[in-house]
């Protein structure tokens, strides 16, 4: 539907981005190591930017609307532990570090602790919540967003690049595996193991999976679908038409 009705206000609510605590310290733990934030509020923590467990407001893909990412955000009761473990063990298959709410949370799991509460320049106003505190916690010894099947074999993962569309680190194994990334899998990306194309080892899910033989080597995931190989294609042809002409 066409908008309407539309008011132009000073000072949008994307502005307080610039103020914002929470963005600060989740980008400051992002620059350690990669940032997954589970929060209420569909499509807000991505604004962080950092990543965020989908709870995705519009059209999207069918992954994000499956049972697998649906998780509790917040406790269920005032006396219940949260997360609980078996929350726990969910937030960690989806490589879950960071939880947000805007209440404190009574009976915390031992495994997680509290880094930093406060009103909010940013989420205050998006939320209308006033001067009201929100509440950022840690979970400790999260697994991250790799995850090695068998886990025993995983000696060491290290970053080399993370951006949308390109995603590079080092795994060192001490025996064959299976390498998952922690993120969508969608017709388009491919996967280089030291610099070689190889087979992903499914088409579709929440994990982006490779078969890796034991030792150090760097894997690299890169979003190249049909459209931007096409419009290379065509862009390259028309450069060459230019020259001739």
């Amino acid at each position: 539907y066409p908008v309407c009705d539309a008011q132009v206000v000073e000072y949008p609510p994307l502005k307080g981005l610039d103020d914002s605590w929470l963005a600060k310290m989740l980008q400051h733990e992002d620059a350690r190591s990669p940032v997954r934030l589970l929060s209420g509020g569909p499509n807000i923590g991505n604004l962080f930017g950092v990543s965020f467990v989908p709870q995705y407001l519009g059209l999207g893909p069918a992954e994000y609307f499956s049972k697998e990412l649906a998780v509790d955000t917040q406790p269920k009761s005032s006396d219940s532990v949260f997360p609980s473990v078996e929350q726990l063990q969910r937030l960690n298959s989806l490589g879950v570090t960071h939880i947000l709410t805007t209440e404190p949370v009574q009976k915390l799991a031992e495994d997680c602790e509290l880094i930093g509460s406060g009103p909010d320049a940013f989420l205050n106003r998006v939320w209308g919540r006033g001067t009201a505190d929100c509440f950022l916690y840690r979970v400790k010894n999260a697994g991250g967003r790799v995850i090695v099947e068998p886990p025993s074999v995983l000696k060491q993962v290290h970053f080399l690049r993370r951006s949308s569309g390109d995603v590079e680190f080092e795994v060192d194994l001490g025996a064959a595996a299976e390498v998952h990334f922690v993120e969508l899998m969608f017709p388009g990306w491919e996967v280089t193991v030291d610099g070689i194309h190889v087979e992903p080892s499914q088409s579709s899910g929440i994990r982006r999976s490779v078969s890796v033989t034991a030792g150090k080597h760097v894997i690299r995931w890169r979003y190249r679908p049909r459209s931007f190989q096409w419009g290379a294609i065509v862009s390259l042809l028309s450069a060459a038409v230019l020259v001739i002409y």
